[in-house]
């Protein structure tokens, strides 16, 4: 009796496995760079065999070729060909007097219009590559009135070595002014021309006139006085009589171009020694525009008289301040007080912009500002000019760039701190996914850094398998979030939850149940007795 027993006890512990398999579905549809999924699909977690899913190119990327959708065939996607490239914009056009600093050509990239020195930007400097092509339109680059207007070259004046042949007081850049050489100065090189560059200045700076070498013989003066210095050309020598003589001629001759003496060499006559010089032959007082003459309260001078020249406050002298009353009248080597621009202090400080070359603060000179990396130039223009002491007006502002959205994420979505240089966005993803790779983003000098951030879905294992229990679950692929195990005791008392779900953090909501055998104890009868046992199998019959 007691075998018996114990049989029956053995057969309804004994381990019974029956899976149930339903028709095999797909779990959420793969992801791929580049390439987005039809939001009607993206929230669905599970599909039937032989449906499909349609995919897109991200935002910034054109369709090349390929199909677009991906089907689900006995639990498994099949490979999606559809393939999408990078928008491309190429160049960002042609701006005459100027041009385009581009960053690259493809979508999120700028480029950035910087014009030639003499012009300025009339219109928006920048221009980013969008789904559409180039944003906004190109800009003109335009003369700068200002910069023009101080680039002008004054027309040189005579000089001892040569004569200037100009018709108009200042010149354009790009003109030029030709000249000859005195007599006694000889042309070095081939070209006798300057041209006005657009600094203002004569380039070359002077002319190329060389002094020939001319020497005049030394000579004597009957009952006079000669003083000699060099012999060369335009040298001038002083004679004077011994006493009882007086001076019949000029006092002073001068060495010439072929060598001889002018004007003709005086002489010496007996006669009072006083020293007479020609009544006629007398100067003026020099007339220097802008200058200062040496007070000597006189109207006229004598040939071989001096006076001092110098020039006003802001004026400089150009030449000699020595100057010479000459035989013929005029005043030789008579210098120019020419205006001279003060130099600048240094120049403003904008926000968020710094100095792109140059610490010199001479007049006329240009300096250019640049905006400080992660700042892009919203209005310009960006260069300032020394005038005159003071800086033209910087209208220069400097705006932190903007990186726009750092990208969509399937399953999930960026929570920013901003859409500006230096802000963050940070990945979350939704309820049942959990984040791969880095979470923050920040917005650099030319985009997002990193990559896309991707959600993936967390997975649950397997559930457990419990003896005399049928186990009902979707064996297709990856348990995911809310995936539903279901347990059905063939014989027995389930004990636990019949259903268990695969929950947030990748584990099961409740331990797998068991399927316990209830066994009755012998029933008591009152004033009664027992006189027989029987034991029934309770495991179903094949």
């Amino acid at each position: 009796m007691a075998d018996v027993f114990w049989t029956w006890v053995f057969l309804a512990f004994s381990s019974h496995l029956v899976v149930s398999y339903p028709n095999r579905k797909c779990g959420s549809p793969e992801l791929y760079s580049g390439k987005v999924l039809d939001e009607r699909y993206a929230r669905k977690m599970e599909f039937n065999d032989g449906d499909r899913v349609m995919y897109k190119c991200e935002f910034g990327y054109t369709t090349s070729r390929g199909s677009r959708y991906s089907y689900c065939r006995d639990g498994v996607w099949s490979r999606l060909e559809l393939q999408c490239k990078q928008k491309l914009c190429g160049s960002a056009g042609e701006i005459p007097n100027g041009r385009f600093r581009q960053t690259g050509n493809a979508f999120g990239d700028t480029a950035e219009a910087v014009c030639n020195q003499g012009y300025v930007l009339q219109g928006d400097p920048i221009r980013e590559c969008n789904v559409n092509g180039w944003s906004g339109t190109i800009p003109r680059c335009v003369v700068d009135d200002l910069f023009t207007s101080a680039a002008k070259c004054p027309l040189l004046k005579k000089s001892k070595n040569a004569t200037y042949h100009g018709t108009k007081g200042m010149y354009e850049p790009g003109e030029t002014l030709s000249y000859s050489c005195n007599v006694g100065f000889r042309l070095i090189g081939n070209s006798n021309v300057l041209q006005c560059d657009r600094t203002g200045k004569w380039n070359p700076n002077h002319a190329n006139c060389q002094l020939k070498k001319i020497k005049c013989e030394k000579f004597s003066i009957t009952n006079g006085k000669v003083k000699f210095g060099h012999l060369n050309f335009n040298t001038k020598v002083n004679i004077s009589c011994k006493d009882g003589y007086r001076l019949k001629g000029s006092s002073v001759v001068t060495c010439g171009a072929d060598s001889s003496w002018t004007p003709a060499l005086p002489t010496c006559e007996q006669g009072s020694s006083t020293q007479v010089m020609p009544a006629q032959v007398k100067c003026l007082p020099p007339a220097v525009p802008n200058s200062i003459i040496q007070v000597e309260n006189k109207m006229e001078y004598v040939v071989g008289e001096h006076t001092t020249i110098s020039c006003q406050a802001g004026f400089k002298l150009i030449g000699s301040s020595w100057v010479t009353c000459g035989a013929d009248g005029q005043w030789q080597e008579i210098p120019e007080c020419r205006f001279t621009e003060r130099r600048c202090q240094p120049p403003p400080s904008p926000e968020h912009a710094h100095l792109e070359h140059g610490n010199h603060y001479e007049p006329n000179i240009a300096l250019r500002y640049r905006c400080n990396p992660g700042y892009r130039m919203v209005q310009g223009p960006s260069t300032i000019y020394c005038r005159n002491g003071q800086w033209t007006d910087l209208k220069m502002i400097c705006e932190k760039k903007k990186c726009g959205s750092a990208g969509e994420i399937q399953n999930g979505r960026y929570h920013y701190t901003g859409a500006s240089f230096g802000d963050t966005a940070t990945a979350r993803c939704n309820t049942g996914y959990q984040l791969v790779g880095a979470g923050v983003r920040k917005c650099r000098e030319n985009g997002w850094d990193g990559r896309e951030c991707v959600c993936e879905a967390i997975q649950c294992p397997e559930p457990e398998v419990v003896p005399d229990a049928d186990l009902n679950f979707d064996t297709s692929g990856i348990i995911r979030y809310g995936y539903m195990a279901s347990y059905t005791c063939r014989f027995g008392t389930l004990i636990g939850a019949s259903d268990i779900y695969c929950t947030e953090d990748g584990t099961w909501s409740a331990p797998a149940p068991r399927c316990e055998v209830v066994i009755c104890s012998s029933p008591i009868m009152e004033n009664g007795i027992q006189d027989s046992l029987s034991v029934a199998d309770p495991s179903p019959k094949g």
